[in-house]
């Protein structure tokens, strides 16, 4: 006995396996079933939008928050820095209470806290309220 919709799930694993093996996948479309996908990287986007040199060492994690409205980026000067998207990337928050190189960060479901991690000697986890911190 075959499944219920057997054959359109089978389309869609085709269709996924191809995007996650797609080396330069830049699209939202799904792919055509009437030939093979493939991505070019010439479409890859080429022009910065923007430069935010406010760290004084490098950069090592980044990420938006899931509304999408703020970044927050994390780097070897032990400050993570937030910026508000929808203001040119106005920097609205600095978090420097950090005792060693902040390596990695997360932002919660609901964007009203932030966690960072710093690296060895201090390895802290550090649960930040951005809810109170910034509107």
């Amino acid at each position: 006995m075959v499944p219920e919709h057997r054959m359109a799930n089978l389309f869609d694993q085709c269709k996924d396996k191809w995007i996650n093996n797609c080396r330069f996948h830049n699209t939202r479309q799904s792919p055509s079933l009437f030939y093979d996908h493939t991505c070019d990287q010439i479409n890859l986007p080429t022009n910065k939008l923007e430069t935010l040199r406010f760290h004084e060492n490098e950069v090592w994690y980044l990420a938006f928050s899931n509304n999408g409205r703020y970044l927050a980026t994390a780097s070897s000067d032990r400050s993570v820095i937030i910026f508000d998207v929808n203001r040119n990337f106005t920097r609205v928050h600095t978090l420097k209470d950090h005792k060693a190189g902040v390596c990695f960060l997360a932002w919660s479901p609901d964007d009203t806290k932030l966690i960072t991690c710093t690296r060895e000697q201090d390895n802290t986890l550090r649960v930040w309220n951005t809810a109170v911190s910034f509107p």
